[in-house]
């Protein structure tokens, strides 16, 4: 892992977005690792806004550049839910965690609709 990690939270940076040339709503339930600067958006909810901060520092832990997209996500992933403080990580965020990986497999889905609610 690197030295130094710098952590950009855009609720209390709000203009933010500006300087990495995105715009607001990239930023609205989503975090982003940029260099060694975790950058983390506007959530509703709190315990999601966690959840997604390990995962932007399990992609610190396993940067690889031989990885393919998806392994460095699932990867990512497994280090954020070994090293969360959360005991019980809600329903609706395990969706939530599943969902942020079909984005990266479209043509598989995860979690049925027809299981959901």
């Amino acid at each position: 892992m690197t030295n130094k990690i710098i952590i950009i939270d855009c609720e209390k940076y709000p203009k933010y977005y500006k300087k990495v040339n995105m715009r607001p709503k990239d930023f609205i339930e989503k975090s982003y690792l940029i260099g060694n600067t975790i950058i983390l958006g506007k959530y509703k909810n709190k315990q999601r806004k966690i959840i997604s901060y390990y995962h932007e520092l399990g992609h610190l832990k396993t940067r690889k550049h031989y990885l393919e997209k998806l392994e460095q996500e699932i990867n990512a992933w497994k280090v954020a839910l070994d090293e969360i403080p959360i005991k019980n990580i809600t329903k609706e965020n395990v969706k939530y965690i599943l969902h942020c990986l079909e984005t990266y497999i479209p043509h598989i889905n995860l979690l049925p609709k027809t299981h959901i609610g």
